[in-house]
């Protein structure tokens, strides 16, 4: 279910205590573990396939250093992670699901790595496409639109198909992936590796303009889409409950816990 304002701000939500495994089993919509298995497995090889498809296509002997790159992987790291607890969700019996409490270590690793694809997955995307020359032709290639169209909307069909929260304090997680990339581009430049990562992230030239960019990018622009997130956990939320997306099996100890713990999807049955 929806949460409000006051709800969220609580130093407990920068973690994971509300919300629990079996929501990372199952989808927002319907408690078919095998549907959402599916699901979770043609997003993470089709996002693998084009990571292998760019690397043999148009090798970049620089290709780690490119925030592109660590986006579309941590992307396909998140899809990746998420298939795994899809697939340990769809062959563990309802017994053992039952025992767990709260979000385990890997619920919360995949919880992280969502909050922050989404985020910087459009700030990059963003950044991008406003940066491109007018007539530059010969940077819209099939793998440009990929990473930096359509592996956002891969995560905004995501948003609508989770059953698990978008907690409005994990927008530190996703604060703290760019500053964790500034610092990086900084160690290339101090190193003498390279200054210019990008023509505009030109520590030797234009530290100022450098500057700038990384911090609007890591203190306001990625803030901004995670809000953007959090108002779209809240749609789906209303979507749902005004289809009624909730199973009459949730005994009602399971519903009103789920309730209190700010959940999103009360249909844990198999």
């Amino acid at each position: 279910m929806s949460t409000t304002c006051r709800y969220e701000f609580q130093c407990k939500l920068f973690g994971f205590y509300d919300c629990k495994s079996h929501d990372f089993y199952v989808s927002q919509w319907t408690t078919n573990k095998l549907l959402f298995l599916v699901y979770r497995c043609l997003f993470f090889f089709y996002s693998l396939a084009w990571i292998i498809a760019d690397v043999i296509e148009n090798p970049q002997p620089q290709y780690w250093i490119f925030l592109t790159n660590w986006s579309e992987v941590t992307v396909c790291l998140y899809f990746g992670l998420s298939c795994l607890l899809a697939v340990y969700g769809y062959f563990s019996n309802k017994a053992d699901l039952d025992k767990e409490k709260g979000a385990n270590w890997a619920c919360g690793v995949v919880w992280i790595l969502f909050d922050v694809s989404f985020s910087v997955s459009l700030v990059t995307n963003v950044l991008y496409w406003s940066l491109l020359r007018v007539g530059s032709v010969d940077l819209i290639t099939s793998f440009n639109i990929h990473s930096h169209a359509i592996t956002f909307v891969m995560l905004l069909i995501d948003v609508f198909i989770i059953a698990y929260p978008i907690r409005l304090l994990h927008f530190l997680y996703g604060m703290c992936y760019g500053l964790v990339y500034t610092a990086f581009t900084l160690i290339l430049h101090g190193s003498g590796y390279i200054s210019a990562v990008y023509e505009l992230i030109n520590w030797d030239k234009g530290a100022r303009i450098a500057t700038a960019i990384c911090f609007v990018s890591s203190f306001v622009a990625i803030p901004l889409v995670h809000l953007l997130a959090f108002g779209l956990y809240h749609l789906r939320c209303f979507i749902a409950l005004k289809g009624g997306c909730q199973n009459d099996q949730t005994d009602t100890s399971d519903e009103q816990e789920s309730i209190e713990m700010g959940q999103t999807n009360q249909g844990y049955a198999v």
